[in-house]
């Protein structure tokens, strides 16, 4: 389709316009500059479009020849028939927008940028995990133990019992689970992705009962289970294993995860970690037929003790009065037995002090 219109054409060289007729091939996207002496031929392609008000202005890239055509049918027309000119005249309606214009779409790209990169890369990051095997976990959590420990004090008797302890409980584990006391008084616990789990005496020293000893274990051994320390991990690396996982990189994954292993033992969980951290220990409990208050009180326990020096364990397993009352919730009514044999076991970790 061709279309025709009036308009003057400057040539860049002097001041003087010429009056003249500009045609449109809408199939080879070409301008036709009717002039004296010979036809000026004009790709869409070489050229910045302006459609303003019905003006058409066209300025050719490589030169400073330029016309406009005040026809405003025949603006209409190329307008319709120039999906390039269309896409350009989007363009430059917001480059000539006003400041509140600017502002609103500065506004919206910082907010999409924030969803970006607090909610989208670490939700695709998280469930990354899946891609990565589960043998990888065991190298990675063993050389978090082995680089940690070269710097602390393990109390050997301590760390006897309480395996002791854990291998009288059935954990619904999935990983052989290893228990190391380690001497300090920070209020802290973790576990690595291999099953190693690390307990410091400061924790230990806060807790009354067998229950709230078997309540951490439980906790600590769901973490390993459900794999939250590879996913807090990746969840923290979002942007680095949302790019490496779309590109279907694991390999690159797993490098990344591996430089940073150290971050293994603080960590800190989201709630939805914590919450299936606490359904699946409650469940261990329950299944033991210990009293599950012991999640109750030593979240308490804890809670009161933080006053002023936030414990480490709170630092990195968050516990909020949410946790507490589902946890009181959940407790409520259920069967339990006073177990002598883990009751004795705890009475002689505490009498270590």
């Amino acid at each position: 389709m061709i279309v025709k219109g009036e308009a003057t054409y400057f040539d860049g060289l002097t001041s003087k316009a010429t009056e003249t007729f500009v045609s449109f091939d809408s199939s080879a996207q070409t301008f036709s500059i009717l002039l004296e002496e010979n036809t000026l031929s004009w790709n869409t392609s070489l050229c910045t479009i302006q459609i303003t008000k019905g003006k058409l202005e066209v300025h050719l890239n490589s030169d400073t020849q330029y016309f406009e055509s005040l026809d405003p049918k025949f603006a209409e027309i190329v307008t319709k028939t120039s999906p390039t000119i269309k896409s350009k005249n989007v363009f430059h309606r917001l480059m000539h927008a006003g400041f509140k214009v600017h502002l609103s779409i500065l506004g919206f790209i910082i907010a999409l940028s924030v969803v970006m990169i607090f909610f989208v890369l670490p939700y695709v990051a998280e469930n990354s995990v899946v891609l990565i095997p589960k043998s990888f976990d065991d190298q990675i959590g063993e050389y978090a133990y082995n680089d940690m420990i070269l710097t602390e004090t393990i109390d050997e008797r301590k760390s006897k019992l309480v395996q002791s302890f854990a291998d009288k409980m059935e954990l619904q584990n999935q990983k052989k689970m290893r228990f190391t006391v380690v001497e300090s008084p920070i209020v802290n616990a973790f576990a690595l992705p291999n099953g190693d789990v690390v307990i410091y005496t400061g924790i230990l020293d806060q807790m009354k009962d067998y229950s709230e000893l078997a309540a951490l274990i439980g906790h600590e051994v769901s973490h390993v289970t459900y794999r939250h320390s590879m996913k807090a991990l990746s969840r923290n690396l979002s942007t680095y294993v949302f790019i490496s996982a779309i590109l279907g990189d694991i390999n690159g994954v797993i490098t990344i995860l591996w430089q940073n292993a150290a971050q293994l033992q603080t960590l800190s969980y989201s709630r939805k970690l914590e919450e299936e951290a606490d359904n699946m220990g409650l469940s261990i409990i329950q299944k033991n037929q210990i009293n599950p208050r012991g999640f109750v009180d030593l979240f308490e326990t804890l809670n009161t003790n933080s006053s002023l020096d936030l414990p480490e364990f709170l630092s990195s397993h968050p516990v909020t009065s949410s946790r507490i009352k589902s946890m009181k919730k959940q407790a409520k009514g259920s069967k339990f037995v006073i177990n002598k044999e883990l009751q004795g076991l705890f009475l002689q970790i505490k009498s270590q002090n």
